[in-house]
């Protein structure tokens, strides 16, 4: 039988807390042992580990688990199971979870509701024309939601979507960013939390399609996973799809589908308190394209193909606007069970709000059916009591743990090593009276904490991730979860001040001294440059990597702001040979944090750097180090006009060449900044006064031919410094831009690290 990573997961938990008191069987008595710290279940229900539904009883009372006892008294994964079946009724007495019949609590949905179901049923009829937009009845769109972002000490909604099923909402993908945390249903009039019963809630996983293509709005989709089944009432409705071979070949070229939203209802206007509706005719694609193609917004053939909608008043004056983006685009259709609404577009993009002659485009569900079928149907499985899990699928290890502590599973007294908690003045109210809440903590001591949700907590998840089946650290967690109070899943996080390594900790130290040049020159040796990183991007192309990156510490990489786009997902280490995977032993690691600097100017490209947060720390190897920075007084005023420099990277080799397969090195003398003003104001390449100041580095030959080029933006430019009778290199500058590649008077820019090294170890030192 093959297991779900979730079931793995589960059954891993189970073998870790055996380390723990639990409910034994002793081959000498032949008794069942009592736990030491019982923990009642608020009720009887239980979820057995196949999901099916039962019941804590004592086990005398189960005669489905005490038969099979008997006959396996001695066979120790039935010995197992039986403690895992005391832990989920909370190690109450004797207590198992009985198995009751073979039901499943909260059953994924795993199809697309049908017309006999109700979707797209409307309690309040709405069916008629809308001039320019008007407030809609309560309840008459019952399958609008509101997403929800998270910014610390307030949320706002930015986009909306719409259920598909209990437990789905599809939206755009330029909706999607890391702060989006719930969704909201049931919703009419934001000002008022009295109006309607509206029910938050969490989203545990979002999809983007992944083949969206910011650039040009195309598959601009996604979908959101819910915490929970959703409850349908008259004000929560799922909305019917386009999913009959009928529908799925329909043309809507000259509907009248409607629009909902609480976007602005005039361009440069505020958002709508209340829920608005409009009508808006839907044209031939061609329309969108000659209109976007005049207002010079059209960029790729396939912009305007299938794959969208083009709906709008071409006269102007009727359109959605901002705030409606991810929202349905929805038309009725007749049939034996009354009138249906069906999503057949999602809010993607437009030119203004209701301009004329700018249509507004919209994703097609039509063309997308497959895709949201099979994101259905792929829902995560992972079953769990409701009163003893709360756990979310993707982050199904810790919120296992961390719940199975608040069954009061036994935990470590408060040892010399975890002392008493420290209030601050920050403290806030707790969530019972029962509950204290703790911002600060000491892990040992003078080794002061934070209190945090142990998801915000990376030096604990990191070792969770590699001590998973050890118990010891399994009991650290749960007396990190003690000394914060016991308070929800916070942990008493170690304060983790990061700083960029130091040369005598071997920043910067090449294994190979070979310097040479990237175009008609020769390819690096493996493992010179051992701090180059690979960025990877998630946008469906034949290469994921666009961009490089350096390494500056075991969690952070340095880059070009201009590389930051939404599809960046991963980074590569330890890289030489692309046309190879078994070469050397490269490795991916996820970002959860990227930040452009706050000075960032597309225009001029001044300060065009930013840094990237890893999802891990790195363990170091010949082939990863990090490199060093420009940090000391000394180096931080030091002028580098004059001397040679050296930039690697895998960009083109040539203009309108391709990319390189294997690693490429050049070394290049760096100018006076004047020489690329001077340049660049003669290529008409000079837009602001600013633009060649202390913030930039210029370097090049300017008799042209050698260079860096499409593909190294992101990269190091890198100086050597003498270092106890050893060279040691530094990031004295980032790949920025150039006109062309390898042009006569035509030097590259590069963003000076030395102007932004303040900000870089600002960066280092927050919390991601």
């Amino acid at each position: 039988m093959k297991l779900t990573p979730c079931e793995v997961i589960t059954l891993t938990i189970a073998f870790v807390y055996l380390a723990t008191p639990t409910l034994g069987y002793s081959n000498n008595s032949q008794e069942l042992e009592t736990p030491t710290t019982p923990s009642p279940l608020t009720n009887n229900s239980c979820i057995l580990s196949t999901g099916s539904l039962g019941e804590c009883v004592d086990v005398r009372k189960c005669p489905t688990i005490l038969n099979e006892l008997k006959m396996k008294k001695t066979d120790p994964e039935f010995v197992r199971y039986v403690r895992d079946s005391n832990l989920i009724c909370g190690q109450l007495g004797h207590n198992v979870c009985c198995p009751k019949e073979d039901t499943l609590v909260d059953p994924l949905p795993r199809r697309l509701p049908t017309q006999e179901e109700k979707c797209g049923k409307q309690k309040k009829f709405s069916f008629k024309k809308i001039i320019g937009g008007s407030p809609a009845k309560k309840g008459a769109w019952p399958w609008i939601a509101l997403l929800a972002y998270d910014y610390g000490f307030s949320h706002a909604f930015k986009c909306g979507g719409t259920l598909i099923t209990s437990r789905h909402v599809l939206t755009a993908a330029h909706c999607i960013l890391d702060e989006l945390t719930f969704v909201r249903l049931g919703e009419h009039d934001l000002s008022t939390d009295t109006e309607t019963r509206h029910v938050d809630i969490n989203v545990v996983k979002k999809v983007k399609h992944p083949h969206f293509n910011r650039r040009n709005g195309r598959s601009d989709l996604a979908i959101l996973y819910l915490e929970r089944n959703v409850e349908f009432t008259d004000l929560i409705v799922p909305i019917c799809l386009p999913n009959s071979p009928q529908l799925l070949a329909k043309s809507y070229v000259d509907a009248n589908p409607f629009v909902i939203g609480w976007g602005k209802t005039q361009e440069g206007g505020q958002s709508a308190n209340i829920l608005n509706e409009l009508q808006v005719p839907v044209w031939e694609n061609d329309v969108c394209r000659e209109s976007y193609a005049k207002l010079n917004r059209s960029f790729t053939e396939d912009q305007f193909d299938s794959a969208i909608l083009c709906a709008g008043d071409l006269q102007g004056g009727k359109d959605s606007c901002q705030g409606d983006s991810g929202g349905p685009l929805m038309s009725p259709e007749f049939g034996k069970n009354g009138v249906r609404y069906f999503l057949i577009g999602v809010v993607a993009y437009g030119y203004g709000c209701a301009r004329p002659n700018a249509p507004g485009v919209y994703t097609s569900t039509q063309h997308f059916m497959d895709w949201i079928i099979e994101k259905v149907h792929e829902t995560p499985i992972c079953k769990a009591n409701e009163n003893i899990f709360k756990m979310k699928c993707m982050s199904c290890v810790i919120f296992m743990m961390i719940n199975f502590i608040s069954l009061g599973m036994s935990i470590l007294g408060r040892s010399n090593s975890l002392r008493t908690t420290m209030t601050t003045s920050t403290t806030r109210s707790p969530k019972s009276k029962n509950e204290t809440h703790v911002e600060s903590c000491f892990i040992s001591p003078g080794e002061l904490g934070e209190c945090v949700d142990v998801r915000s907590c990376p030096p604990i998840v990191d070792e969770l991730k590699i001590k998973l089946v050890e118990p010891g650290f399994a009991r650290y967690v749960k007396a990190s979860n003690f000394i914060c109070g016991k308070v929800g899943k916070k942990v008493c996080c170690p304060i983790v001040r990061r700083r960029l390594p130091t040369e005598e900790e071997g920043c910067g130290q090449p294994n190979i001294l070979s310097f040479r040049k990237i175009i008609d020159g020769n390819v690096a040796e493996k493992g010179a440059w051992p701090w180059i990183a690979l960025l990877g991007y998630n946008d469906g192309t034949s290469s994921p990597f666009k961009c490089g990156g350096t390494l500056i510490t075991d969690r952070h990489i340095v880059t070009a702001a201009h590389c930051i786009r939404d599809e960046l997902a991963f980074v590569r280490l330890g890289e030489h040979d692309l046309s190879t995977d078994a070469e050397t032993h490269h490795i991916d690691i996820k970002v959860i944090k990227s930040e452009c600097h706050p000075e960032y100017n597309p225009r001029n490209s001044r300060s065009d750097i930013a840094i990237i947060h890893l999802e891990r720390n790195i363990e170091f190897t010949d082939l990863i180090m990090p490199i060093c920075m420009p940090n000391s007084p000394s180096l931080r005023v030091k002028s580098y006009v004059g001397e040679s420099s050296f930039v690697i990277g895998w960009g083109k080799t040539q203009e309108g060449g391709k990319t390189a397969a294997v690693l490429n090195q050049l070394k290049i003398p760096i100018v006076d900044n004047e020489v690329c003003r001077n340049c660049y104001d003669k290529l008409d390449r000079y837009f602001t006064v600013d633009q060649f100041d202390k913030a930039v580095l210029c370097a090049g030959y300017l008799r042209g031919g050698y260079d860096t080029c499409q593909g190294d933006s992101g990269g190091p430019l890198m100086s050597a410094e003498d270092f106890r009778g050893s060279k040691r290199f530094y990031l004295i500058g980032v790949v920025s831009y150039g006109f062309g590649c390898g042009r006569s008077n035509a030097p590259g820019v590069y963003s000076s690290t030395q102007y932004c090294m303040d900000w870089i170890i600002k960066k280092l030192e927050e919390r991601p």
